[in-house]
This record gives structure tokens, C-alpha cells and sequence, in this order.
């Protein structure tokens, strides 16, 4: 199982973590890094240690008890997590492509005139970051895939 952002928040509720209104939205790009477990999973053996990643989030959630926290960010300690080897969450946009972000800073403007934050700012960062991001994300989901396929 694969659960990203909301998908991560439903699946750590589902093993019994509360999940929370974070402090402050996370929203645009910010760093994160793996954990040492991460660092003991193939899915990431391919990615460094930290990176710049997508976020767009205004909750939060504790490890659940049983899963292993895999990366955490300077705002939000668990940005992934791993139960029983076989289901991942994480709450950062690991599925990002430019239209998507492109899409969400048009469809969700308001939350960022909320926020003050500037979209072209975030589309600024996208065209900076994305590749490396989506380079993480085809590792990760081809590992992932590989695992389920046989």
C-alpha cells in the first residue's frame, strides 16, 4: 500500500496515529531527509540523505505505533512513514509533475492569498527542483512497483 499526502494521513489513522491541524501549512518546497531506517530500505537506496521535496499540508501526524518514521522535514517531524515493510505513507507530493503544481497553485490560490504565499514563487522553485524530485519519485515508485509485481 501507497499512500500519499491525504492517502498517508487516512493510512496513519488507520494504525491508530491521530492526525492533527499542524501549527502553520507546509506549502512549496522544502527540504526533508531520511531517517537511518530509510537508510535500511531498499525503496530509498538510490536517493540521498535529503532533498528538496513538494509539500502542501495543513496536518500532521505522530509515527503510528508499529511503523517506522522514514524522513521528516525542519517543520513536520514525520513526513514518511513504513508499516510492517509493505505500507508506506508520505505526506510530501512525492507524485508531483509541473501541471500538477501548476494546477494547485491555480486551484487553490486563495489558500495561498491566505497564507501570503506567492505562486510564482512556487513555480519559480518548481522549475529549479522538479527534476531532481521527479528523479527520487521514479526511483521510489519503480522500487515500490517491483516490490508488489512478483
Amino acid at each position: 500500500m501507497l499512500g500519499i499526502c491525504l492517502g498517508s494521513q487516512l493510512l496513519a489513522t488507520a494504525l491508530g496515529a491521530q492526525v492533527r491541524k499542524a501549527p502553520r501549512k507546509e506549502i512549496g518546497w522544502f527540504p526533508v531527509s531520511w531517517s537511518e531506517a530509510a537508510g535500511d530500505d531498499d525503496m530509498f537506496s538510490e536517493v540521498q540523505k535529503s532533498f528538496m521535496a513538494y509539500h502542501w499540508h495543513g496536518d500532521e501526524f505522530d509515527v503510528p505505533r508499529g511503523a517506522k518514521q522514514l524522513a521528516s522535514s525542519a517543520q513536520t517531524d514525520c513526513q514518511a512513514f513504513v508499516y510492517r515493510n509493505n505500507a508506506y505513507g508520505f505526506l510530501f507530493h512525492l507524485e508531483a509533475t509541473q501541471e500538477i503544481v501548476e494546477d494547485m497553485t491555480r486551484g487553490f490560490a486563495g489558500e495561498l492569498d491566505e497564507e501570503r504565499i506567492d505562486a510564482s514563487e512556487i513555480l519559480s522553485q518548481t522549475r529549479r527542483h522538479l527534476p531532481e524530485f521527479q528523479r527520487i519519485a521514479a526511483s521510489v515508485f519503480q522500487r515500490w512497483a517491483s516490490s508488489i509485481g512478483g
